[in-house]
């Protein structure tokens, strides 16, 4: 009966929050309509998760277990133990799970269910995004894609770390969006609110993810005109005076030794593994290599697992995954090729965004199977700047035809006086 309860009330908590969220969105675009997509979001995720714990419980994999046990053991100091602060700070979702772990008896499908929480929140502010930048079918359409896509409808109820980085990504696109369309500067605190919680995830991944965070200030600053012009330059002034400051420690985190002694020792544990999803390890050993080699990881990134190397029922359940893959970074090569200059212009914080986070996991990733749970979060946000550039793609070439149509009946209106007849007294 306890599970039961625990289940309801977080359940209802997780209900009642994305309604506010939507509620609260809608203040400002009073034609955002996600709340269907949202609801069969909902079931599919609460379904699946059901199905990963009821029937299938080993393709979860082990992370789970590791990351319990983990939270678990933090459970043995106080909450202000020096720990439990290096948790908050480097494994974000084992703090988490063990705050939850602290009520007794705690059930395990609770926990999903917050993950789920989480990740929805995430996808739901990426989808206010789209609105804001390419209007209403297009958020729409982005709320339908997302909200099915199938690795992050896998991995949104796993207690692992993906719920999290779509959270902080939704939030970095949100805040990046608001300042990107010349709103309240409050976008770029609440960029800063994502890229923490991405940093304390996944450390490296919210490193590169904070140097969106300012591509996304500056960029936008730089683009912007009239009356806000003086606040644009004293806000790329103070971007680039956190870039002073922060040089130092990026020349430190990249220099030979640290990359061979993190990066490289990384990559060469790869070569032990015999699985038929081991990449071949990489050259990262120092900043020329990662920038000589690093585009062959990213290839891999898109393009592994092939659908021919999956060996197992498990990993042949992630096909839909893989193709859905494809078909986004697809559509997203032919977008880029169709807008060219104006991508950035059209959908510059999501593009942002998802190209740090697919640099960070491209850099990480040694294995296919794991660049699949990585990459997750990236195809999600490749289609929404899919989505988004095809909708302004499509708006500007109507608006240009509309444009040429006016000018022509313009010019079509005097000649057509000149050859009336003269009108008799």
């Amino acid at each position: 009966m306890f599970t039961v309860e625990c289940v309801l009330t977080v359940g209802g908590l997780m209900a009642a929050w994305l309604r506010y969220l939507v509620s609260r969105l809608r203040r400002s675009r009073p034609d955002l309509a996600i709340g269907s997509p949202l609801m069969v979001g909902v079931i599919a995720r609460v379904l699946v998760a059901v199905l990963l714990s009821a029937l299938i419980p080993a393709a979860r994999g082990t992370d789970e277990q590791a990351f319990l046990g983990e939270a678990r053991a933090l459970l043995d100091g106080s909450f202000w133990a020096p720990q439990s602060i290096h948790s908050l700070t480097s494994t974000f979702q084992v703090w988490v799970f063990a705050q939850e772990l602290r009520i007794p008896d705690f059930p395990e499908f609770a926990m999903r269910l917050v993950q789920i929480g989480l990740a929805l929140t995430g996808l739901v502010l990426l989808v206010a995004a789209v609105h804001d930048l390419a209007g209403r079918r297009a958020s729409i359409i982005a709320a339908w894609v997302v909200m099915l896509e199938p690795s992050s409808l896998f991995f949104s109820g796993l207690l692992h770390k993906e719920s999290f980085m779509l959270l902080g990504a939704g939030i970095v696109v949100s805040g990046g969006t608001r300042l990107w369309l010349g709103r309240r500067g409050s976008g770029l605190m609440i960029m800063l609110v994502g890229a923490v919680i991405t940093a304390a995830t996944r450390p490296y991944a919210g490193g590169l993810l904070l140097a969106a965070v300012a591509a996304i200030a500056a960029h936008g600053a730089i683009t912007r005109r009239g009356p806000l012009e003086r606040r644009s330059l004293a806000l790329v002034a103070s971007l680039g005076v956190i870039a002073v400051i922060a040089t130092p420690s990026v020349l430190q985190r990249t220099s030979d030794e640290r990359l061979q002694t993190k990066l490289q020792t990384s990559q060469n544990a790869n070569s032990e593994d015999s699985s038929n999803l081991a990449l071949a390890p990489i050259d990262f050993s120092s900043r020329l290599q990662v920038v000589r080699n690093l585009p062959l990881r990213m290839r891999d990134v898109i393009v592994r697992p092939y659908p021919w190397e999956l060996g197992s029922a498990n990993q042949r359940a992630g096909l839909p995954g893989t193709l859905s893959a494809y078909a986004a970074f697809g559509l997203l090569a032919v977008m880029i090729l169709r807008t060219r200059r104006r991508a950035m212009q059209f959908a510059g914080p999501v593009i942002y965004a998802g190209g740090a986070l697919f640099l960070a996991f491209s850099l990480s990733s040694g294995n296919a199977g794991t660049s699949f749970r990585l990459r997750s979060t990236v195809v999600v946000l490749v289609w929404c700047a899919v989505i988004a550039l095809h909708h302004r793609s499509q708006a500007a070439r109507d608006e240009q035809r509309n444009e040429a149509l006016l000018a022509g009946a313009n010019a079509e209106e005097p000649a057509a006086q000149l050859m009336a007849p003269a009108r008799v007294a």
